[in-house]
């Protein structure tokens, strides 16, 4: 006998009008069911009847009446399509149970994120999430993550993922009101950043400093930086979005900066695995791409 895999197979749409017509007994009502007319329904039934070269079904005034073949033949088909239905659940439960795994930058994921993902759980209360903050985004590419939120002036270029810009904001110069309370200029502060990094760096000489005149505070840990600027042990360029309530609160002050530079920020890139997503992964993205810009 020739295997089933090997014979030609009649078309899924044909099988699934029969499917149909025998579980609801009746042309319109399979209609109904695969939002189609009653006629392709009907025209399927018999095309499929051609292709099998035996009658499976006959009207019987309004009803449709399964022949003993028809009968024995919608089991199987009705057996089949039901172990696809509970694979596809079986699946989509088991894809909905996983967290929806997020990468972002630390000071990111304690002032922006944390704070509002209540507003996602109002809305998603079945939708689990895992944040992981680093102080190197680029570093959690290994981590098999859903998404990652990274912070640049360029584009990031990561192999695999679809970078897709979130928002803006500006970068500010900052310190503690105490360190500015006999009238410093920036230059006489203290600056706290990574020795080293060409990046800072680069910011320091754009606000017309040197580097190596200023006094730098290196804690030795980029996680330290913002709390040694809130603990008013230097001044330190900082994304707005993350000391919105210190600059309100006046717990930290913006300091002057040369003309041509207060319209110079950084942004924020959503890395999107390429390729399908799970739901909850889509509900997050849509969720961070309504939340984040109206910040």
């Amino acid at each position: 006998m020739q295997s089933p895999g090997r014979v030609a197979q009649p078309s899924l749409t044909a099988l699934r009008a029969f499917d149909q017509t025998a579980r609801h007994g009746s042309f319109a009502e399979a209609a109904r069911a695969l939002n189609v007319t009653q006629a392709a329904v009907a025209q399927q039934v018999r095309a499929l009847e051609a292709d099998l070269g035996v009658p499976l079904a006959r009207r019987a005034g309004r009803r449709v009446e399964l022949t003993e073949t028809g009968r024995r033949f919608a089991t199987a088909l009705a057996e089949g399509f039901d172990a696809i239905r509970w694979a596809v659940a079986d699946m989509r439960a088991e894809q909905a149970a996983l967290p929806v795994r997020l990468g972002t930058t630390i000071y990111l994921s304690q002032t922006v994120i944390l704070p509002r993902l209540h507003e996602f759980w109002h809305q998603h209360p079945g939708v689990s999430v895992s944040v992981q903050p680093s102080p190197d985004v680029a570093a959690l590419q290994s981590e098999q993550l859903d998404l990652a939120i990274c912070a640049g002036r360029t584009k990031p270029d990561w192999p695999g993922y679809d970078m897709e810009l979130l928002l803006e904001c500006p970068l500010l110069p900052v310190a503690a009101p105490r360190l500015l309370q006999d009238g410093r200029a920036p230059g006489d502060l203290p600056w706290v950043w990574t020795a080293g990094d060409a990046g800072e760096e680069t910011l320091l000489r754009e606000m017309g400093l040197d580097p190596a005149a200023l006094r730098n505070v290196d804690l030795g840990s980029p996680f330290l930086q913002l709390s040694a600027v809130q603990q008013g042990l230097g001044a330190a360029f900082v994304p707005e979005i993350i000391i919105g309530s210190e600059l309100a609160e006046g717990r930290l002050r913006v300091l002057p900066r040369p003309q041509g530079l207060e319209g110079w920020g950084t942004r924020y890139y959503l890395a999107i695995p390429s390729g399908p997503l799970r739901s909850n992964v889509r509900l997050f993205v849509d969720w961070l791409r309504k939340t984040l810009p109206s910040r």
